[in-house]
């Protein structure tokens, strides 16, 4: 198997169901023990305390064992609907067991829990195929007779709970037929009436992937055709760049000084339309991409320190205060990506601060995430546009007539390299007052588990 498979959505969906049923094993084995506390020493039953105790402790550890071997599945993310299900199959044939073994020991047919029989089967009914429940609930039945019908002919010990029932009602035949009759129908019923949901659901999830599946590889064709298409537009815009280049400093031949103002617009033009099919092929790069390539742990500090001398004079130039403040930092992904993240941040805040501003960037640790802020304060986001931030080719209207040229794809860029990296980004401005980015992106951990900084 590939590394960094993506899950289906049928994989997601049964891998969610199987932590479920181990969660729930949880509760219902501290639920079990104090039940038997309870009636040990509040209502004086009394039943073989050695293999009950031993089995009530068997549920939580073969529970252990599955909760690992889920864990590592997902650690090696080595998840399949295949192994998910033999997982399943265990745990289902481990509960039937358990129940079935568990009531015998604590009154047989005088413990209304033999119901519990029923929810092994209930789980299981979205996980596997009716054709495998049909086993599971056979297993079931099988052993709710052998218990009910075992102790009557007094081929296994009966244990009475006293004061319950009658100390000879297990021996009753006819109770004993009518008893494991509606146990066993009522098994066979649930797994029609269930079957039949969980089979409409499964048809319902392999629709959705289906869908999901076409959706994705339109999304694969759109970002190949911008791919293609951008990068068929480069050279020709580098050559006529280049053209122009010489035009201007005269090595074509003598230019008016109209002829020279009306080539400068004209590259300045070709520049602009250059960077946005730059950003075009980045932008549909980075969409078809599930995860970072070639990932390595990155020194945010040090990234950010380089990023800050590139851009210091510049901010220089243009009389905007600029300082750094981040702690040390690694985080796991693509330096190239995550460069240019930082680069499309501070490029922005110092674009759009008017001289005399400032431009701060500050990185601090909450809990296991890096949060990376570059604040300004320049000419802000109106409210109403705050939402559109992180669009494809938005600009807000003051930010067009500050600076007409611009893609509007900076922030999609960089919004897009986050979520790559298991991060978020996001926004708080306001018009006239400045702006404030923040990047949250999980720590890189060592071997052990710890963050390393």
């Amino acid at each position: 198997m590939s590394p960094h498979r993506d899950l289906t959505i049928t994989e997601e969906e049964l891998l969610h169901r199987l932590a479920w049923s181990v969660r729930f094993r949880w509760y219902a084995s501290i639920a079990t023990n104090v039940a038997l506390l309870v009636a040990w020493y509040r209502f004086g039953v009394r039943f073989p305390l050695p293999q009950t105790a031993l089995v009530a402790l068997a549920v939580p550890f073969y529970n252990a064992i599955f909760a690992l071997i889920v864990a590592n599945l997902s650690a090696r993310e080595a998840i399949t609907a295949l192994r998910i299900k033999i997982v399943a199959n265990a745990q289902v044939a481990c509960d039937i067991v358990a129940v079935a073994t568990l009531v015998h020991f604590t009154g047989g047919i005088e413990n209304p829990f033999m119901v519990f029989m029923l929810f092994p089967i209930v789980y299981s009914l979205p996980l596997l195929r009716r054709k495998t429940v049909l086993y599971h609930t056979t297993l079931a039945a099988f052993l709710v007779n052998a218990v009910y019908w075992g102790e009557c002919f007094e081929m296994l010990p009966h244990v009475h709970l006293p004061t319950v029932v009658s100390p000879v009602l297990y021996m009753s035949r006819l109770y004993v037929f009518q008893t494991s009759f509606m146990m066993t129908v009522t098994l066979y019923l649930l797994l029609f009436v269930g079957g039949s949901v969980a089979s409409t659901l499964r048809r319902r999830e392999r629709e959705l992937q289906a869908t999901y599946n076409e959706l994705r590889d339109l999304h694969e064709a759109r970002a190949f055709y911008v791919r293609k298409v951008s990068h068929e537009l480069r050279a020709p815009l580098g050559a006529i760049r280049s053209l122009l280049q010489v035009m201007l400093q005269g090595l074509m031949g003598p230019l008016s000084t109209q002829q020279e103002e009306t080539l400068a617009r004209v590259d300045r033009r070709a520049e602009g339309l250059l960077d946005l099919v730059t950003d075009l092929l980045t932008f549909a790069h980075l969409e078809v991409l599930r995860r970072p390539q070639q990932r390595s742990p990155v020194a945010m500090h040090d990234l950010v320190a380089s990023v800050a001398r590139l851009f210091a004079p510049q901010a220089e130039e243009r009389g905007v205060s600029f300082q750094i403040s981040t702690v040390p930092a690694t985080v796991d992904g693509n330096r190239e990506d995550l460069q240019q993240l930082v680069t499309n941040l501070v490029s922005n805040a110092l674009r759009y601060t008017p001289r005399g501003g400032h431009v701060w960037v500050t990185g601090v640790i909450h809990g296991d995430r890096l949060a990376l802020s570059v604040r300004d304060t320049g000419i802000g986001i109106p409210k109403d546009k705050l939402p559109n931030v992180f669009d494809e080719f938005f600009r807000a209207s003051n930010a067009r007539q500050l600076v007409p040229e611009g893609s509007g794809m900076g922030m999609a860029i960089s919004r897009r390299i986050a979520e790559m990296h298991g991060g978020q980004i996001a926004v708080v401005s306001e018009e006239g007052k400045g702006a404030s980015f923040t990047v949250e992106l999980p720590l890189a951990r060592s071997s052990d588990g710890t963050a390393i900084l």
